[in-house]
């Protein structure tokens, strides 16, 4: 009776009722016009891209136990947790987490080539890398679904991987290490905004991005984990700068390679690009034209990165690229035009993914907007930039799905980079709601990862 109480107060359990309704009601009625006959564009698991069966072994309910002893010592031994041991414990969640598959292959191996045509299965095909990428434009509509609609610098990546050590565990293990590379950086970042002495609450907040659905299925052996790494580097640089109001050559170097490298691997990267444009203007309406002249660096660096250098010493043409990955992706074009109903409901989709993926209780918190669990506006040291930084992020991305992209699901993945965003507005959460908060996500991702296999 005081547990409900204390919920009651501190958390909009309406709102999370009616999240869990509306997405139960909206799934019922895809199934039911799909049975019908009616082509809706969405899958049978709306809102959810990419299901399969869990393989429901003996050991994986066993490790999701783990998860979840691990997820509770973490969350009520926090306060005692350096940036070394706090990375530790996010690594773990995250590894538990997806031993729920039942073993480390099925968790860390088979991703990369069960269904035949990930980056994997175009890296291993590649003889001559320098030819290989000389040639990209001219192969890409011949190449497999993921390698032609990406940089070929993805599948590089990979081949250069496995020219140091033919093996797929090894490649597992070196995108895993680099995908977790992202709690440093997330660390780093809620300590700007918090400081040492809200210490317990950064690490809260780290331990909380680690065990969101979203963080915790597809960072592991996953390229969108790397891509996450390298958006949270150059996010700390942006805010870096924003909060200290200067440019330094650290916080250019950072937000420069987490950018380029994420350019290197997706063309999602414009999100960046567009979500720090926005929030810079935010800055310059307050008279900090810092932000935007760093930007103004930073943009002409990588406009000569990617199409002088590269073009001239690799023969590599970016923009040609990406033409030919749009229109591979959208041969008919706009498909607002030629398929109203079914751009609607993948919009509706995009959306609801991420939500889902965020967690349910965390997405009531996010969508109440109540000043009551969510302070936003009073966090420490923010100046209202965790406010200003998260609805650029969000313009950003509402801006990208009206433009047709992400044609149908797969943005909890594809778009892994928004959580961040999400997260940085929780710094002054209340703490009761914040706690709540945790154990909600803890559990969706203990039975999500419990009934079902969501590697692309």
């Amino acid at each position: 009776m005081y547990l409900y109480k204390e919920i009651k107060e501190n958390f909009p359990l309406r709102t999370f009722l009616l999240i869990i309704i509306t997405w139960i009601v909206l799934a019922l009625l895809n199934y039911v016009a799909m049975q019908s006959g009616i082509y809706t564009g969405l899958g049978y698991l709306f809102p959810i891209s990419v299901l399969y069966p869990s393989h429901f072994t003996i050991t994986g309910p066993i490790y999701l136990l783990i998860f979840l002893c691990i997820g509770y010592y973490s969350f009520y031994n926090a306060s005692k947790f350096n940036a070394f041991s706090c990375y530790i414990f996010c690594t773990l969640l995250i590894l538990f987490g997806n031993l729920g598959q039942g073993n480390i292959h099925l968790a860390m191996v088979e991703s990369f080539y069960i269904k035949g045509y990930e980056y994997y299965s175009d890296a291993i095909l590649i003889n001559d890398w320098k030819y290989w990428l000389d040639h990209f434009n001219e192969n890409q509509p011949n190449l497999l679904i993921h390698t032609k609609t990406h940089p070929p610098f993805i599948t590089l990546f990979h081949y250069f991987i496995l020219f140091l050590c033919n093996n797929i565990l090894f490649l597992s293990i070196c995108f895993s290490l680099l995908s977790t590379l992202s709690f440093i950086f997330i660390r780093k970042i809620l300590l700007l905004f918090l400081g040492k002495e809200y210490l317990y609450r950064v690490n809260i907040l780290t331990l909380l991005f680690s065990i969101i659905p979203s963080v915790n299925i597809y960072t592991i052996v996953s390229v969108d984990g790397i891509i996450l790494s390298f958006a949270t580097m150059s996010l700390w640089g942006i805010i870096k700068t924003a909060i200290d109001n200067k440019i330094t050559f650290k916080s250019i170097l950072f937000t420069f390679v987490g950018l380029a490298v994420m350019s290197s691997f997706t063309f999602g990267s414009t999100f960046l690009l567009g979500t720090f444009g926005l929030f810079s203007f935010f800055q310059l309406f307050k008279n900090k034209s810092t932000l935007i002249l760093k930007l103004l660096i930073i943009t002409c660096i990588l406009l000569f990165v990617y199409f002088v250098a590269l073009y001239f010493l690799l023969n590599y043409n970016h923009i040609k690229t990406f033409q030919i990955a749009s229109y591979l992706e959208n041969k008919n074009g706009f498909r607002g035009f030629y398929q109203p109903k079914v751009y609607i409901n993948t919009r509706i989709e995009d959306i609801s993914e991420v939500l889902l993926f965020l967690s349910f209780g965390y997405a009531a918190v996010i969508l109440n907007a109540n000043r009551k669990y969510l302070n936003i506006l009073l966090s420490p040291n923010s100046n209202k930039i965790n406010v200003q930084l998260f609805y650029s992020a969000i313009f950003t991305f509402l801006a990208m799905l009206v433009t047709g992209a992400y044609a149908t699901g797969e943005t909890a993945r594809a778009c892994l980079f928004i959580y961040p965003f999400f997260l940085i507005i929780l710094t002054k959460c209340n703490q009761i709601t914040l706690n709540i908060i945790y154990f909600l996500a803890l559990f969706q991702t203990f039975g999500m990862q419990l009934i079902g296999n969501f590697h692309w």
